[in-house]
């Protein structure tokens, strides 16, 4: 038996009309005088190999088994007797609510793992795997639970230490699965909602302290050190909001770094013209220097600047240039680097390119040696990237401080000078720090192009810091800040765990995995439940730096470099090669838009992407990204995507389809992202693009959280549907719902087809509707006149027969 798609002549897929022909099996002899079965192409979606879909009997799944089991993992396996795909969905009660994705490679043996699961805790899980023709078995309910962790190590910071295993510490949060994320958060919203203003200024605090006394919040009134602390709250916002989406975190970096632009760089006339200081007085909201430091350094003195901080701050403004566009920012970023370029010099062993303190309305130099120039680099390497500027003096100073980096402290280890609130020291190498060789690290790590040793320098200075300033607390290895404040922080342990964590992205290597993991861990202990992050449990005080600007960007590192460390029930960007200008994220999808067109960004999501559009361009599913294109890795929910002069992207899943009796309401609810926001529903009816739905007849409540529709017709078929909610600049797009007519035979009265009261719907199906025949019906269908359906699914056992001189149309797309 072979049928034909009228339309065209050609054969319809005959895996689909071998299941058909099977079905058609059990029909009497004189059901088999069809006319015709009419396949009518309807639009340019048009799907043959949907037409007509054939259920056969689901896989049987068997051979369950849980194993290995953690206290935040569970391999779950079991076997089907054909080839299927495999997904689970689990959660602490039946009602479930997460779902690994589904792996659609079709085999007998499936192995899935769950990850970020809590300890201790009973989870219910049950299996699901689809055959070839996407026949879905679902296994009954099934259960394990977690170990537990080991006893406590002791308390750290307000919070018992947790380990698992024995004496390995995992972070404090209720479920420690979530801590990297859970702090992060706890920071930012510390910022954005709980800082204290100073009273002597009536701005937030870190507009002039430097920090404040973690339990009763008042001033320290220590030398501020603005121009550090904005550099990397700039940074930590970057990564925050391309991680959450909440752009409210960008307006405070924004807000610090035109705040030191007006109050806070040297004069056009001096001798370091249009640059910006690195400190200023407790208190003060003008920055020129810290006068504690006219005499022993501290906080630099009246005057003084710091160049490797014009190069931190100058990087800084040249991302939010590319962020917003404010060409102030740009043109700060320029200023910056003209001076670094026509002030560099060759240097040597005591000297470095630039000097530590200089006077900027003398020149005259306070310290000579500084081993942080990977800063200035960074300001030149962007700008020489971006063609703006003078690009051919950047490179030049870029090789000579590159030259001269090499040469001198990637040799013998002379990182010494960074932080400004030490006094003037004896020698070039007498307050050794491990901030600039661990950024160093960063900077190799993040571009291996510039030196073909980039593995034996890290790994040289991952062990040189170990060695100099690492120190074992609760089982792994905390660091220390420099030689002259010889204390474990936080900032510097989860900066530590993030070089380790790229280590290991680059190399596989495990041991450097597990040392990011556990220094991690050791970190989050750092943030107490009210967002207040102290420095280190020794010191005990909350600094701008090491508690949000600096902590902050090392943790969204690590989850780009491990992304199954981020939660794994939600959806984020990680990193992206280049600079995320904006972002929305939906419960199944996300867009953004890239500053470069060509970029490699790696996600952690929460659903199967279905279409990758770079542009508007459909990117194609890869095995590699040697070409533009995406690849995901089941396992670990990673979305990695190359794209090439485009950066506009997007990625969505495959639309939920509900399915209605036609002539009855349904509604759609968007899962609400919080409290505060506005709605608006958006409707693709014509399969070009999402327009806004205005209140009519069919539709209310299109400004609501719920979508309701009143007795649509079938006409509305595949008509897309979703919500976006807006708040304060940060948008969220909702899942895309797919309309669409369904009727079941019943066969309660007669074998007419054109019965209604043989429809589960009272409804006899129409062009636009899909069939479904079930096996087992009291009386199976004959249709007698010319009918029309969408598409017809016969079930197991199912009978249709279509008289002699009938015409049956499937005009399914």
């Amino acid at each position: 038996m072979l049928f034909k798609d009228l339309t065209d002549g050609r054969s319809v897929n005959p895996g689909i009309f071998k299941a058909l022909y099977r079905s058609f099996l059990s029909i009497p002899v004189l059901a088999l005088c069809i006319s015709w079965i009419h396949f009518v192409q309807d639009g340019s979606n048009f799907n043959k190999n949907r037409s007509i879909v054939y259920y056969s009997d689901p896989p049987v799944i068997s051979g369950i088994s849980v194993s290995p089991i953690t206290a935040g993992s569970a391999v779950i396996n079991w076997t089907t007797d054909v080839p299927a795909n495999s997904q689970i969905i689990y959660g602490a009660t039946t009602a479930y609510g997460s779902s690994t994705l589904v792996d659609s490679t079709l085999a007998l043996s499936h192995s899935l793992i769950l990850y970020g699961l809590a300890p201790g805790k009973l989870y219910h899980y049950k299996i699901l795997s689809a055959d070839i023709n996407e026949t879905l078995a679902i296994a009954t309910d099934n259960t394990f639970s977690t170990a537990s962790l080991s006893a406590s190590l002791g308390t750290l910071n307000t919070h018992t230490v947790s380990a698992y295993p024995a004496g390995k510490i995992v972070p404090w949060t209720s479920n420690p699965a979530d801590g990297y994320d859970t702090v992060i958060y706890l920071a930012w919203s510390y910022l954005l909602n709980s800082v204290p203003n100073d009273p002597a200024t009536g701005k937030p605090a870190y507009y002039s302290q430097s920090f404040l006394d973690p339990n009763t919040q008042a001033m320290a009134n220590w030398p501020h050190n603005p121009a550090g602390l904005y550099a990397m709250l700039t940074e930590s916002a970057l990564k925050y909001y391309h991680y959450s989406g909440n752009a409210a975190v960008m307006q405070i970096a924004k807000d610090v770094a035109i705040w030191h632009l007006d109050h806070g760089m040297t004069l056009v006339t001096d001798n370091w013209p249009g640059v910006p200081y690195a400190s200023g007085d407790a208190a003060s909201l003008t920055y020129d220097g810290a006068n504690l430091g006219n005499s022993s350094g501290v906080g630099d003195g009246d005057g003084y600047i710091e160049p490797d901080k014009i190069g931190e701050l100058g990087n800084a403004w040249l991302q939010l240039y590319k962020y917003d566009g404010n060409i102030r920012f740009r043109d700060a970023a320029i200023q910056a680097a003209n001076v670094l370029s026509s002030k560099v010099r060759t240097g040597s062993v005591n000297q470095s390119p630039w000097p530590f303190r200089v006077n900027a309305h003398t020149g005259i130099v306070r310290e000579e040696y500084s081993s942080d120039v990977i800063a200035p680099v960074s300001l030149l390497d962007g700008l020489i990237a971006a063609g703006i500027g003078d690009t051919a003096a950047y490179r030049a100073a870029r090789t000579t401080a590159w030259n001269w980096m090499m040469t001198y402290p990637m040799q013998n280890n002379a990182w010494a000078q960074y932080f400004e609130d030490v006094g003037i020291q004896s020698s070039y190498n007498s307050n050794l720090n491990q901030y600039n060789a661990m950024m160093t690290a960063r900077y190799l790590l993040e571009h291996p192009e510039f030196d073909p040793n980039w593995e034996t320098h890290v790994r040289g200075l991952i062990t040189w810091v170990e060695t100099e300033f690492g120190e074992t607390s609760f089982g792994t290895m905390a660091i220390n800040e420099q030689k002259s404040f010889f204390f474990f922080m936080g900032s510097h342990t989860s900066r530590y765990a993030s070089i380790n964590a790229l280590l290991y992205e680059k190399t596989g290597d495990l041991a450097a995995r597990e040392k990011a993991y556990r220094a991690f861990n050791w970190a989050t202990y750092m943030a107490r439940s009210t967002g207040v992050v102290i420095d280190g449990p020794e010191v005990n005080h909350e600094w701008f730096t090491d508690g949000y600007g600096d902590y902050v960007r090392h943790f969204v590192t690590g989850m780009a470099a491990v992304p199954e460390w981020s939660p794994a029930n939600q959806t984020h960007l990680l990193r992206s090669s280049s600079l995320v200008k904006s972002i929305s994220y939906g419960t199944t999808s996300v867009n953004y838009t890239t500053y470069d067109g060509n970029a490699t960004d790696i996600l952690h999501v929460n659903f199967n992407p279905s279409v990758v559009t770079a542009d508007g361009i459909i990117l194609p599913h890869r095995s590699d990204l040697s070409q533009s294109g995406w690849t995901l890795d089941i396992a670990t929910k990673t979305l990695k995507i190359y794209h090439t002069g485009a950066t506009q992207i997007s990625i969505s899943a495959a639309p939920s389809v509900k399915a209605i009796c036609p002539a009855s309401d349904t509604y759609f609810v968007l899962e609400k992202p919080g409290s505060g926001y506005s709605y608006q529903w958006q409707i693709d009816s014509t399969g070009n693009d999402f327009v806004d739905l205005l209140s009519d007849a069919i539709h209310s409540g299109v400004n609501t959280d719920t979508l309701r529709l009143h007795t649509p017709p079938t006409s509305c078929y595949g008509f897309k549907y979703r919500c976006i909610a807006s708040k304060s600049g940060t948008y969220f797009f909702g899942a895309t719902y797919v309309v669409k007519f369904e009727v079941t035979w019943q066969g309660n009265v007669s074998t007419a087809w054109e019965n209604t009261a043989n429809w589960n719907c009272n409804y006899i199906p129409d062009g636009f509707t899909d069939v479904i025949i079930p096996g087992g019906s009291v009386n199976d269908p004959v249709i007698n006149m010319n009918a029309a359906v969408h598409s017809i699914i016969i079930s197991s056992g199912g009978v249709l027969t279509v008289n002699s001189g009938i015409r049956l149309d499937i005009k399914g797309k």
